[in-house]
């Protein structure tokens, strides 16, 4: 989830009350009379200071349309993978830290052209997972996927010369698709829809098909750490994947699972573009090879972000 920093009010306030007596004394008559006690004046109501970026704001539809221009954003996934085994569970872990540049510009009236590189990527994984065979090609040359949003949805075209989905960067892909997605223009507090596609991934080298359904949901707003009014949208996912490939010692290999996920978006309607999101989620995935099939469950958190 995205975690802006938020300057609060402090619970105590240190309010310094001085006071005075003073004794007068006088020669005269005998007789004095005692000082009548002077009105305190009335103390001032006195308010806590409310940082702006504190106010809610009150919502209630705003426009949005994806502007041209150029963005960078940081992205940093952590992944997470348990293999039950009979005699002893094993765990995994990768992170992976990224640099990507997505650029927007118009197609047509109705459509614009996108283009995404990833200009620099750094993991760390556990012994268990090896590292990619495409490593050394992928760390040498930026990685670039192109696409075409309009009116019949996402249209994502794979990394040039990539020959096939098994290209060590798939997992890239669904970034584009959450950096511009298909967004309504009016956007209603309450508003929802949905989208499905049918993609082919790699997992450990097997290319699979997945079916997506995403359910997107507009929650509100609230405003970034600079002031800059967001609207918040959140969105569920439920996928399946299935595929198979067969081994250079014909044995074949499948893969087969579902999974789930929540994601949160921060859109700025002031600059067209994604601010912020976080994704959530967790699959499950069952590997048969020859008549052994053994599962997995992977929990992944992403967090994207626009920088500088």
């Amino acid at each position: 989830m995205i975690q802006t920093s938020r300057k609060r009010t402090p619970l105590w306030r240190y309010v310094t009350v001085a006071g005075a007596t003073t004794l007068a004394v006088a020669c005269g008559p005998s007789r004095t009379a005692p000082p009548s006690p002077a009105p305190a004046p009335p103390q001032p109501v006195r308010a806590d200071t409310i940082d702006p970026s504190d106010v809610p704001l009150p919502l209630v539809s705003a426009r949005f349309a994806y502007a041209p221009g150029a963005y960078r954003y940081e992205i940093v996934t952590e992944s997470e993978i348990h293999q039950p085994d009979d005699s002893a569970a094993r765990d995994a872990r990768v992170r992976t830290e990224a640099l990507a540049t997505l650029l927007i510009a118009p197609l047509a009236a109705d459509s614009l052209h996108v283009d995404l590189t990833i200009d620099s990527v750094r993991a760390e994984r556990d012994s268990l997972i090896p590292a990619p065979d495409t490593a050394d090609s992928a760390a040498a040359a930026p990685v670039r996927f192109t696409a075409v949003i309009d009116a019949r949805g996402f249209r994502l075209d794979p990394p040039p010369g990539s020959g096939g989905p098994c290209t060590g960067e798939e997992a890239l892909l669904g970034v584009a698709r959450d950096l511009v997605f298909p967004v309504p223009n009016e956007l209603h507090v309450g508003a929802r829809w949905s989208d499905t596609s049918a993609v082919t991934v790699c997992r450990g080298g097997v290319p699979v098909t997945t079916g997506v359904v995403r359910d997107y949901e507009v929650t509100g707003s609230r405003r970034d750490i600079d002031g800059v009014p967001l609207v918040r949208i959140a969105r569920q996912t439920k996928f399946s994947l299935a595929g198979t490939q067969t081994t250079t010692y014909g044995q074949v290999v499948a893969l087969t699972g579902s999974g789930q996920s929540h994601a949160v978006f921060d859109l700025d309607p002031g600059t067209g573009i994604v601010r912020a999101f976080t994704r959530e989620g967790t699959s499950e995935v069952t590997v048969t090879y020859g008549r052994t099939s053994t599962p997995f469950t992977q929990k992944v958190v992403q967090r994207v972000r626009l920088v500088p």
